[in-house]
């Protein structure tokens, strides 16, 4: 699993992603969004 944003927004949006293996492809899937950058300095 990893942390993943998005680094060319001014208020990037933060979630995590699970990639894993079927054969030669890789699929990654989202896990959960924890939030905007600005909600999460809010808490």
């Amino acid at each position: 699993m990893k942390l993943v944003y998005n680094k060319k927004l001014k208020d990037p949006s933060y979630y995590i992603q699970h990639s894993y293996r079927i054969g030669k492809s890789v699929k990654t899937m989202t896990v959960l969004v924890i939030g905007k950058h600005s909600e999460l300095l809010k808490t």
